[in-house]
Protein backbone atom coordinates (compact mmCIF):
# COMPACT_ATOMS: atom_id res chain seq x y z
CA UNK A 1 0.00 0.00 0.00
CA UNK A 2 1.20 3.07 -1.40
CA UNK A 3 1.50 5.18 1.97
CA UNK A 4 2.81 9.34 1.74
CA UNK A 5 2.01 12.48 2.80
CA UNK A 6 -1.18 12.38 0.92
CA UNK A 7 -2.12 9.24 2.36
CA UNK A 8 -2.02 10.49 5.68
CA UNK A 9 -3.92 13.44 5.93
CA UNK A 10 -6.67 11.71 3.66
CA UNK A 11 -6.76 8.83 6.34
CA UNK A 12 -6.53 12.02 9.29
CA UNK A 13 -9.14 14.20 7.39
CA UNK A 14 -12.06 11.80 6.17
CA UNK A 15 -11.55 8.44 7.68
CA UNK A 16 -11.19 9.01 11.63
CA UNK A 17 -13.93 10.20 14.28
CA UNK A 18 -16.44 10.63 12.02
CA UNK A 19 -19.33 12.48 13.33
CA UNK A 20 -23.06 10.55 13.38
CA UNK A 21 -24.89 13.75 11.88
CA UNK A 22 -22.78 13.24 8.43
CA UNK A 23 -24.91 11.42 5.66
CA UNK A 24 -24.75 7.60 6.93
CA UNK A 25 -23.80 6.82 3.43
CA UNK A 26 -20.37 8.87 3.78
CA UNK A 27 -19.56 7.34 6.88
CA UNK A 28 -20.50 3.49 5.49
CA UNK A 29 -18.13 4.31 3.11
CA UNK A 30 -15.76 5.46 5.63
CA UNK A 31 -16.00 2.73 7.84
CA UNK A 32 -15.35 0.24 4.71
CA UNK A 33 -12.13 2.05 3.61
CA UNK A 34 -10.89 2.11 7.47
CA UNK A 35 -11.57 -1.98 7.84
CA UNK A 36 -9.47 -2.42 4.66
CA UNK A 37 -7.02 -0.36 5.52
CA UNK A 38 -6.74 -2.14 8.89
CA UNK A 39 -6.36 -5.37 7.41
CA UNK A 40 -3.83 -4.37 4.33
CA UNK A 41 -1.41 -2.09 6.80
CA UNK A 42 -2.35 -2.10 10.42
CA UNK A 43 1.38 -1.28 11.23
CA UNK A 44 1.49 1.80 9.88
CA UNK A 45 -2.23 2.70 11.36
CA UNK A 46 -1.72 1.58 14.70
CA UNK A 47 0.46 3.88 15.87
CA UNK A 48 0.61 6.67 19.04
CA UNK A 49 -0.35 9.10 16.83
CA UNK A 50 -3.58 7.45 15.53
CA UNK A 51 -4.61 4.62 17.79
CA UNK A 52 -6.93 6.68 20.44
CA UNK A 53 -8.62 7.87 17.40
CA UNK A 54 -8.66 4.94 15.68
CA UNK A 55 -10.74 3.52 18.78
CA UNK A 56 -12.67 6.48 18.93
CA UNK A 57 -13.86 6.01 15.18
CA UNK A 58 -14.46 2.21 15.80
CA UNK A 59 -16.56 2.74 18.59
CA UNK A 60 -19.03 4.96 16.93
CA UNK A 61 -18.93 2.49 14.50
CA UNK A 62 -20.08 -0.56 16.53
CA UNK A 63 -22.94 1.65 17.92
CA UNK A 64 -24.18 3.10 14.98
CA UNK A 65 -27.58 3.14 13.95
CA UNK A 66 -26.94 1.65 10.69
CA UNK A 67 -26.58 -1.97 10.65
CA UNK A 68 -24.20 -1.71 7.08
CA UNK A 69 -21.99 0.49 9.11
CA UNK A 70 -21.76 -2.13 12.29
CA UNK A 71 -21.38 -4.42 9.91
CA UNK A 72 -18.15 -2.71 8.78
CA UNK A 73 -16.88 -1.89 12.39
CA UNK A 74 -17.23 -5.06 13.09
CA UNK A 75 -15.11 -6.27 10.44
CA UNK A 76 -12.40 -3.66 11.21
CA UNK A 77 -12.44 -4.16 14.90
CA UNK A 78 -11.80 -7.85 14.31
CA UNK A 79 -8.64 -6.57 12.23
CA UNK A 80 -7.36 -4.06 15.00
CA UNK A 81 -8.10 -6.69 17.83
CA UNK A 82 -6.11 -9.55 15.87
CA UNK A 83 -2.96 -7.40 15.60
CA UNK A 84 -3.39 -6.45 18.44
CA UNK A 85 -3.04 -9.61 19.84
CA UNK A 86 -0.24 -10.53 18.28
CA UNK A 87 1.68 -7.58 19.51
CA UNK A 88 0.33 -7.43 23.26
CA UNK A 89 -2.10 -9.32 25.87
CA UNK A 90 -3.83 -6.11 26.66
CA UNK A 91 -6.57 -5.19 24.94
CA UNK A 92 -8.54 -1.56 24.90
CA UNK A 93 -11.28 -2.26 27.33
CA UNK A 94 -14.17 -0.04 25.54
CA UNK A 95 -13.50 -1.16 22.14
CA UNK A 96 -13.60 -5.12 23.34
CA UNK A 97 -16.99 -4.18 25.29
CA UNK A 98 -18.60 -2.65 22.50
CA UNK A 99 -17.35 -5.40 19.74
CA UNK A 100 -18.80 -8.21 22.70
CA UNK A 101 -22.21 -6.12 22.89
CA UNK A 102 -22.91 -6.46 18.97
CA UNK A 103 -23.35 -9.73 20.29
CA UNK A 104 -27.06 -8.94 21.35
CA UNK A 105 -27.45 -6.37 18.57
CA UNK A 106 -31.00 -6.42 16.73
CA UNK A 107 -30.16 -7.35 13.57
CA UNK A 108 -29.13 -11.43 13.50
CA UNK A 109 -26.83 -10.46 10.78
CA UNK A 110 -24.67 -8.44 13.20
CA UNK A 111 -24.99 -10.90 15.59
CA UNK A 112 -23.72 -13.55 13.33
CA UNK A 113 -21.04 -11.76 11.93
CA UNK A 114 -19.55 -11.05 15.68
CA UNK A 115 -19.51 -14.57 16.50
CA UNK A 116 -18.14 -15.85 13.04
CA UNK A 117 -15.69 -12.73 13.91
CA UNK A 118 -14.55 -14.32 17.28
CA UNK A 119 -14.19 -17.76 16.02
CA UNK A 120 -11.73 -16.09 13.41
CA UNK A 121 -9.48 -14.42 15.90
CA UNK A 122 -9.65 -16.74 18.36
CA UNK A 123 -8.24 -19.63 16.31
CA UNK A 124 -4.80 -19.09 16.62
CA UNK A 125 -2.91 -21.72 18.93
CA UNK A 126 -2.74 -19.22 21.73
CA UNK A 127 -4.49 -19.16 24.48
CA UNK A 128 -7.27 -16.43 24.67
CA UNK A 129 -6.65 -13.63 27.82
CA UNK A 130 -8.68 -13.30 30.88
CA UNK A 131 -9.54 -10.08 29.18
CA UNK A 132 -10.78 -11.61 26.14
CA UNK A 133 -12.70 -14.39 27.89
CA UNK A 134 -14.57 -12.22 30.04
CA UNK A 135 -15.55 -9.81 27.59
CA UNK A 136 -16.41 -12.53 24.53
CA UNK A 137 -17.65 -15.87 26.59
CA UNK A 138 -21.02 -14.64 28.70
CA UNK A 139 -22.02 -12.67 25.43
CA UNK A 140 -21.52 -15.85 23.00
CA UNK A 141 -23.28 -18.24 25.70
CA UNK A 142 -26.19 -16.29 25.17
CA UNK A 143 -25.62 -16.22 21.21
CA UNK A 144 -26.39 -20.44 21.80
CA UNK A 145 -29.52 -19.91 23.30
CA UNK A 146 -31.16 -17.28 20.13
CA UNK A 147 -33.83 -18.30 17.91
CA UNK A 148 -31.81 -17.54 14.99
CA UNK A 149 -30.35 -20.98 13.75
CA UNK A 150 -27.44 -19.21 12.14
CA UNK A 151 -26.13 -17.30 15.16
CA UNK A 152 -26.90 -20.34 17.31
CA UNK A 153 -24.34 -22.44 15.42
CA UNK A 154 -21.97 -19.74 15.01
CA UNK A 155 -21.85 -19.03 18.42
CA UNK A 156 -21.14 -22.26 19.67
CA UNK A 157 -18.90 -23.09 17.41
CA UNK A 158 -16.66 -19.63 18.17
CA UNK A 159 -17.06 -20.82 21.85
CA UNK A 160 -15.47 -23.82 20.72
CA UNK A 161 -12.76 -22.73 19.11
CA UNK A 162 -12.22 -20.15 21.94
CA UNK A 163 -12.57 -22.67 24.50
CA UNK A 164 -9.98 -25.20 22.62
CA UNK A 165 -12.11 -27.35 23.07
CA UNK A 166 -11.24 -29.46 19.82
CA UNK A 167 -7.64 -31.53 19.87
CA UNK A 168 -5.19 -31.88 22.70
CA UNK A 169 -6.38 -31.73 26.28
CA UNK A 170 -5.67 -28.65 27.87
CA UNK A 171 -6.76 -26.28 30.99
CA UNK A 172 -8.51 -23.35 29.06
CA UNK A 173 -12.30 -24.32 30.11
CA UNK A 174 -11.46 -24.43 33.84
CA UNK A 175 -9.30 -20.96 33.13
CA UNK A 176 -12.12 -19.42 31.72
CA UNK A 177 -14.46 -20.32 34.57
CA UNK A 178 -12.30 -19.42 37.21
CA UNK A 179 -12.10 -15.57 35.76
CA UNK A 180 -16.66 -15.51 35.34
CA UNK A 181 -18.36 -14.19 37.51
CA UNK A 182 -20.63 -17.24 39.17
CA UNK A 183 -23.87 -16.56 37.05
CA UNK A 184 -21.87 -16.31 33.95
CA UNK A 185 -19.34 -19.46 35.19
CA UNK A 186 -22.98 -21.50 35.54
CA UNK A 187 -23.98 -20.74 32.27
CA UNK A 188 -21.29 -21.89 30.55
CA UNK A 189 -21.24 -25.14 32.57
CA UNK A 190 -24.59 -25.99 31.33
CA UNK A 191 -24.20 -25.03 27.68
CA UNK A 192 -21.03 -26.80 27.93
CA UNK A 193 -22.18 -30.19 29.31
CA UNK A 194 -25.46 -29.74 26.69
CA UNK A 195 -24.23 -28.38 23.49
CA UNK A 196 -20.13 -28.05 23.50
CA UNK A 197 -19.22 -31.33 23.99
CA UNK A 198 -21.09 -32.65 21.22
CA UNK A 199 -19.98 -29.56 19.08
CA UNK A 200 -16.46 -30.65 19.61
CA UNK A 201 -16.41 -33.84 18.32
CA UNK A 202 -17.92 -32.95 14.97
CA UNK A 203 -15.27 -32.16 12.01
CA UNK A 204 -12.73 -29.49 12.40
CA UNK A 205 -14.62 -26.58 10.20
CA UNK A 206 -12.72 -25.70 7.43
CA UNK A 207 -10.36 -22.66 8.71
CA UNK A 208 -10.38 -19.41 6.12
CA UNK A 209 -6.93 -17.52 5.81
CA UNK A 210 -9.37 -14.34 4.96
CA UNK A 211 -12.20 -12.64 7.40
CA UNK A 212 -13.78 -12.01 4.66
CA UNK A 213 -14.11 -15.52 3.29
CA UNK A 214 -15.91 -16.35 5.70
CA UNK A 215 -18.92 -14.22 4.34
CA UNK A 216 -18.61 -14.30 0.89
CA UNK A 217 -18.77 -17.56 0.05
CA UNK A 218 -22.06 -19.02 -1.51
CA UNK A 219 -23.53 -21.52 1.14
CA UNK A 220 -24.02 -18.91 3.61
CA UNK A 221 -27.49 -17.55 3.68
CA UNK A 222 -28.46 -14.20 4.86
CA UNK A 223 -29.86 -14.26 8.56
CA UNK A 224 -33.59 -13.35 8.85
Amino acid sequence: MLWNTTCCNVFTTFLLDKESSEEWTLRHGCSVTLAVALKQAPERLLTDEWTDAIISTLIKYLTADRVPIVLSGVRATVQFLRYNLKESDNLPQPLLAAFAKCLNHGSNEVKHLVAQSCQWVCRDPTRPTPQLMRALVPQLVNGTKEKNSMVRASSESALVTLLKLRGAPNNVLQECLGVLDAGAREALEDVHARVLRRVALQPQPKEEEDLDDLFSGPTAPPCK
